[in-house]
This record gives structure tokens, C-alpha cells and sequence, in this order.
């Protein structure tokens, strides 16, 4: 795609090129005859009076606007060669924007010395450096437009890539967390593996109880002395302790009274007690201050031991 472009901006460049040496090889009275022609039609809408003048006050009427408009084809015909030859050599990405733009000035200026050289041997016509600095003019000022146009658009596509970048690079430091997650998830799984055990043989020892009176300060009291030896797994032992203790009961009373007919209600009291359980684990796993994890344990307990009236509610 890009090289049928570059060919094509190719071909209008030279067919452009072509149009001007064509102009140019025109000697001196068919070249003002034509501007001539220009400035009558121009002058014959602006100015209708302008048509009923004789054919030697029509000359003498338009003869001021002459050099003006010969002057306004020069910069037209090298404002459009400008573009021409920028669309040719921006094609060219390697290269640097400015590096392209300055390829394009300089075969603007190289054709304009050329033009006005061939000019030099046209009969009536003249090489004049004031139309090489006028036909550069023209072909700057294009140059310098699609520059700025062309170095906006490089510049909005770069905010876009560095917005890519951007959320490129989140998503990296995402991952990272996400895998030291996964490592302190690890090491809290390992360090609290007999913790882990015991709970679930808790489960088996519920599920036997079938009195008020069996020794649950005992359950309590074991789990306590088998966690780890720091306060706030210490702590923290002693709450889900409680909690199973008060999950007991609850199921006690509900398997006493009812039998199958509420055992959904103690498998809800079962799986609140296991989440109160993992909660107090993550709670003791946290970098804080003991008070503040004694602050976080208790509002769990609270939550479970609410959460078993609200089971026991749905009894009655």
C-alpha cells in the first residue's frame, strides 16, 4: 500500500513538473496573453462596466493587475509542487519527519533555479532570482503546513501508543501482585496447615454431639493449645473456638428438636461456621497491629454469631 502510494504521489509530482515547464516554454506574449485572459474574466464579473470599454482601454484597465497576477501563478503553481513533493517524500517512514520535509524543499528550490534558467532561453521571457524566491515562498508555505499537520497526527498517535503502554504496563504490575497473592496464600496455607486439620476434625465431633452437657470447653480449650504460639493466631484460636463452641449448640438444640427436618438449617450453620474459621485465618495472616486484628476477629465472631440467631430464627 505504501509503495502504490509513493508511486502515485510520484507520478503527480512529475505531471506537475511537466504542467510548469509547459508554462514556462511559453514566450513572453502568449504567457501575458493567457494571465490577460485571466484578469478580463475576473475583472468582467467584479467589474460589469468593464466589458463596454474599447480593446485599448481594456489593456491600459487591466495592465496594473498584470505583474500581480503573473506574480500569484508563480506562488500558486509552486504551493502545489510543494505539496506534490511532500506527499512523495513522507512516504519514505525510515526517515526522519524533518529530514523528509527538507528533501521536499530542496527539490522545490532545485526545480525553481531550473524553471527560471529554462525560462532565460524562451524568447520574451527572463530568469529573475525575485521569482525563485517567490516560487520558493510558495512552495514552503505547503511544506510547512502538511508538516505541521502530519507532526499533530504523529503526535496523537503517540499519546495512543503511550496510553497502550500505559495500561500495558498495569496489567504487568497487576500480574506481579497476583503472583505474590499467590505465594502468601501458599505460605498462609503451610503455616496453618495443623490449624487447618484440627478444624476439620472438629467437623466429625459436632456432628456426634447430641447433648447440652459434653464437655465443649474442652474442644475450646484443645484448639487453643494446639494453634501457634503468637498472640494473635493465639487470639484467633480462641475466637474460632468460641464460634464452634456457639455453632455446636445451635446445632445440638436444632438436631435434639428436629431431626432431619432441619438439617439445612445446620449445614447453614456449619458452612457460616467454616467461613468465620477462614476469615479469622486471613484476619491473623494480615501485617497489622494485634489490637487492631483483635478489633477485625471479634467483628467476625459478632457477624457468626449473628448470623446462628438468624438460622435459629427461621425454626421458630
Amino acid at each position: 500500500m505504501t509503495i502504490f502510494k509513493r508511486v502515485f504521489a510520484i507520478v503527480l509530482l512529475l505531471c506537475w513538473m511537466t504542467l510548469i515547464f509547459c508554462l514556462s516554454a511559453q514566450p513572453a506574449d502568449v504567457s501575458s496573453g493567457t494571465s490577460g485572459r485571466i484578469i478580463k474574466v475576473v475583472v468582467s464579473v467584479v467589474y460589469p462596466e468593464f466589458n463596454d470599454f474599447s480593446a485599448e482601454e481594456q489593456a491600459e484597465f487591466i495592465e496594473p493587475f498584470q505583474f500581480i497576477t503573473r506574480k500569484c501563478a508563480h506562488f500558486s503553481l509552486y504551493f502545489i509542487l510543494g505539496i506534490f513533493a511532500f506527499l512523495t517524500f513522507v512516504t519514505y517512514n525510515k526517515l526522519a519527519l524533518i529530514i523528509r520535509s527538507y528533501f521536499s524543499i530542496f527539490i522545490c528550490l532545485l526545480y525553481a533555479f531550473s524553471d527560471e534558467i529554462h525560462q532565460y532561453f524562451i524568447p520574451g521571457r527572463s530568469c529573475e532570482i525575485r521569482d525563485v524566491l517567490i516560487d520558493f515562498a510558495g512552495s514552503i508555505s505547503s511544506i510547512a503546513i502538511l508538516y505541521f499537520i502530519v507532526s499533530l497526527k504523529n503526535h496523537k498517535k503517540g499519546k495512543r501508543k503511550m496510553r497502550k503502554k500505559e495500561l500495558f504496563r498495569l496489567n504487568e504490575e497487576l500480574f506481579e501482585k497476583a503472583e505474590k497473592y499467590k505465594l502468601l496464600y501458599a505460605d498462609l496455607k503451610q503455616e496453618n496447615d495443623s490449624l487447618k486439620a484440627e478444624i476439620e476434625s472438629l467437623k466429625s465431633e459436632i456432628e456426634s454431639l447430641k447433648k447440652p452437657s459434653e464437655p465443649m470447653k474442652a474442644l475450646e480449650e484443645k484448639i487453643i493449645i494446639q494453634a501457634n504460639i503468637t498472640d494473635d493466631t493465639r487470639f484467633g484460636a480462641e475466637i474460632i473456638g468460641k464460634i464452634v463452641v456457639e455453632a455446636a449448640k445451635h446445632c445440638n438444640a436444632l438436631t435434639s428438636s428436629g431431626g432431619n427436618e432441619n438439617k439445612e438449617l445446620v449445614n447453614l450453620i456449619l458452612g457460616r461456621t467454616e467461613i468465620a474459621k477462614a476469615e479469622i485465618l486471613k484476619i491473623v495472616s494480615l501485617d497489622l497491629p494485634l489490637e487492631e486484628k483483635k478489633e477485625k476477629i471479634i467483628s467476625e465472631q459478632k457477624s457468626a454469631e449473628d448470623y446462628f440467631l438468624s438460622v435459629i430464627a427461621q425454626k421458630e
